[in-house]
């Protein structure tokens, strides 16, 4: 029908506070989506760069911005909440375990394989379960409000250690073999 508004886009977002995920909210609130973005604490100032692009991003028709506090995976526990109505979902969130140590114990984990106490390297199976609870629960999510597309973004510690010269694609086998078929 001629004259009518077409109806906002609305999308969920997770890991918005991470490189990629600031700059896919940029990209989608300039291209005038309604954007939910999940954030583990919105007075950070991770939150408060986010809560930025509303601002940069208001001449676009449109456009929202909705910090969502929360966290994913079992010791939230609580249910993820996917607003009614939300055409896509984008998973980016990768969920680490922080070392109980100095900086300087990170180099050496990432230089050599070396394994710090109290902290779980992204190969390891706690690290593999903790971010499959995550994912299952953004898939459980989507279920429950019927979310026609959900985009999922890995990093490349989901092939783990590759030899020197392996090309990763597609066909390349994953660390994490447990379906995700549990969220219906």
């Amino acid at each position: 029908m001629p004259g009518r508004r077409q109806q906002q886009r609305v999308c969920f977002v997770t890991g918005s506070t991470g490189f990629v995920g600031l700059n896919l909210v940029a990209r989608l609130l300039a291209e005038g989506w309604c954007v939910h973005a999940l954030t583990r604490d919105t007075a950070s100032s991770a939150a408060k760069r986010l809560a930025s692009l509303a601002a940069a991003a208001s001449a676009a028709e449109g456009s929202k911005l909705v910090l969502v506090e929360g966290e994913l995976g079992a010791r939230s526990g609580a249910e993820l909440a996917v607003p009614e109505g939300t055409e896509v979902v984008f998973h980016l969130v990768l969920l680490r375990e922080s070392f109980s140590d100095s900086p300087d114990a990170a180099r050496r984990v990432a230089a050599g394989g070396l394994v710090e106490h109290g902290w779980v390297p992204e190969t390891g199976d706690e690290h593999v379960r903790i971010n499959l609870e995550a994912a299952e629960q953004v898939l459980a999510a989507c279920a429950r409000q019927k979310v026609r597309r959900v985009v999922f973004c890995s990093s490349w510690s989901a092939y783990g250690f590759q030899p020197p010269g392996t090309v990763v694609d597609e066909a390349t086998p994953s660390l994490a073999t447990a379906p995700l078929s549990r969220c219906g």
